[in-house]
């Protein structure tokens, strides 16, 4: 039984995160810590307190994750459920079972941001979660999933590799091409956008502003470089091709 959930990071997900808690599962104590903010929530605790929960959520940058399992290490009671919630999978994973080899635990990317939820007017109907890896008893494990799919969440189950590839083909083109986007100036909405265009914009306005994010998926996820290369391989030989058109 999950009577209290910790949340470690108070950023974009972090307030998502504790959002969502208290939509889906309201019988739940929440606790939330973070140095840089948090003390504006009402559920805002000291680390001690929120690493000391049934649960613990690690809503830090990839880039902070080593430390900050640094930090919890000292607090982490032994039957925590520790859950990793990292964008990357393969860099996080290993660092948690390098370090926590005999801590339940849960590692998972759900596909959706605030933008997203805002954007649904808070409907997660169809919200796609990426299970990667656990160590939980089969049927605490079960009940979590039937839990997220009564939400409305829809459960994707793959190793941590295939989520990495597939996130390097998918959302970080996505973030690629709205990284491009908004450089370029091409954002801006225009009154003859045709739907599509204006799908496209929306959809790069989405992901614009996560800049830090796309910066850690480019130095953790090994497949992103790959991406790149393959992206700019693309875009010369459509140069090439307009070059020809003379």
């Amino acid at each position: 039984m999950v009577n209290t959930i910790g949340i470690v990071g108070y950023g974009a997900f972090g307030k998502l995160a504790e959002r969502l808690i208290r939509k889906f599962a309201r019988h739940i104590k929440i606790r939330v810590w973070s140095r840089g903010s948090g003390s504006d929530s009402p559920n805002f605790a000291t680390l001690e307190e929120a690493v000391k929960c049934d649960v613990l959520i690690l809503a830090v940058p990839i880039r902070n994750y080593e430390e900050a399992l640094e930090m919890i290490r000292p607090h982490l009671g032994v039957q925590t459920i520790l859950v990793d919630i990292a964008t990357v999978k393969g860099y996080t994973q290993e660092l948690i079972e390098n370090k926590f080899c005999a801590q339940p635990r849960l590692h998972t990317h759900p596909m959706f941001g605030p933008g997203s939820f805002r954007r649904t007017k808070g409907d997660v109907r169809g919200f796609p979660i990426v299970m990667t890896g656990h160590t939980l008893v089969r049927s605490k494990y079960r009940a979590l999933k039937r839990f997220a799919k009564a939400c409305g969440f829809r459960i994707v189950e793959m190793s941590a590799k295939e989520h990495d590839k597939g996130l390097s083909e998918t959302l970080f083109i996505a973030h690629l091409q709205s990284q491009t986007l908004t450089r370029a100036g091409f954002l801006k909405k225009t009154s003859f956008d045709t739907p599509s265009v204006r799908l496209m914009k929306e959809a790069a306005e989405i992901v614009a502003n996560d800049t830090e994010l796309f910066h850690d998926v480019v130095l953790f996820n090994p497949f992103c470089r790959i991406a790149m290369i393959q992206w700019q391989k693309a875009q010369s030989f459509i140069w090439a091709l307009l070059a020809d058109a003379k």
